[in-house]
């Protein structure tokens, strides 16, 4: 998304309103564990672009991942996104299966790369914060467990990529 000066993102509200975000072109986030991921299930989570960190209101937090299955996924996994302020309290939320269910896990091919794009939509009250943070991961909708981020030995790390720092500002 950065290899243009100018970049717009367009996404469609809930009435079906295009809405338009430009591409904060010198983005400043850190994700937690770097990228590349590899999750329990054969699911990698390899990038994460976000078009801007100061978010406004009434408007969303956009980002695209890009996945990857290494194996056979044997069930449909739920994406989350949260985003949530430093007392872990969530501001806003996105959870559902890829493309809006249109690409269940359970049918991902393997090493094929699958960019799915989340938008987490910012209330018209929500208060203005500093040190955000967006929780990305992957749950079994049936038991809501959520899935192990695993090192390469396959020792259990976390259950989310933390992406920081987030703010909602007043435009």
């Amino acid at each position: 998304m950065r290899a243009h000066a100018t970049t717009f993102v367009y996404y469609f509200d809930d009435s079906g309103k295009p809405i338009e975000l430009l591409v904060e072109q010198n983005l400043a986030v850190r994700t937690m564990p770097t990228l590349p991921v590899r999750f329990a299930a054969p699911i990698a989570l390899e990038q994460i672009e976000v078009v801007d960190s100061r978010l406004e209101r009434g408007k969303a937090l956009v980002a695209v991942l890009n996945w990857r299955a290494f194996d056979a996924v044997d069930r449909n996994y739920t994406i989350f996104a949260h985003l949530v302020d430093d007392q872990g309290n969530q501001i806003a939320q996105h959870d559902a299966q890829p493309w809006l269910g249109k690409a269940p896990t359970s049918t991902w091919e393997r090493n094929r790369l699958y960019v799915d794009a989340i938008v987490l939509p910012i209330s018209l009250d929500a208060p203005a914060a500093e040190r955000l943070r967006l929780e990305i991961g992957l749950y079994d909708p049936a038991t809501l467990q959520r899935v192990a981020i695993v090192d390469a030995p396959g020792a259990f790390l976390n259950d989310k990529v933390v992406v920081e720092p987030f703010s909602i500002v007043s435009k």
